[in-house]
């Protein structure tokens, strides 16, 4: 993320339910932060327990509430859920979910989305497979580079 200088907090396996839980624990120490990028992405992924996407979005807003409730003026960023091969039976809802979060966005200060799904889908309308691992839902260098492109082109339009 260069000439970023990230601080990473996140793990595999994360869900809205955790973030909400740990936002404080997670946030407050980083009083001098110019920027908060947010990425949950195993909320909806095909099982039983999935949250729906209206679900997904009221969550994210807690989370930015609670994020502004330390830092009012802290620009947050919300990493779209990228389109994935293991998931794609599940895209409708994400997408859905993407959408709704998108439209939150538009109309609240301070709170921006970076879309991924155009860059991440193909010609033949599904996820681009190199930009994935064998498992088909974690990035490859390549989806990294792709993904770090994509966020860093939304920072410096917005925080330059």
């Amino acid at each position: 993320m260069q000439p970023y200088d990230a601080v990473k907090r996140g793990y595999g396996g994360a869900h809205f339910y955790d973030l909400i839980h740990f936002t404080e624990r997670l946030v407050a120490p980083h009083k001098n932060a110019r920027a908060m990028v947010c990425f949950v992405a195993n909320d909806i992924t095909g099982k039983d327990n999935d949250l729906t996407p209206r679900e997904v979005k009221n969550l994210f807003k807690l989370f930015t509430r609670q994020v502004h409730s330390l830092f009012p003026k802290l620009p947050i960023f919300f990493i779209e859920i990228t389109p994935t091969p293991k998931r794609w039976q599940v895209w409708d809802q994400t997408s859905t979910a993407n959408d709704l979060i998108q439209n939150y966005t538009n109309k609240t200060q301070n709170i921006h989305f970076i879309s991924t799904r155009d860059q991440f889908i193909g010609k033949n309308r599904l996820p681009v497979s190199e930009y994935f691992v064998k498992d088909s839902l974690h990035l490859s260098q390549k989806g990294y580079d792709k993904w770090s492109e994509i966020i860093k082109s939304k920072l410096d339009y917005t925080l330059n």
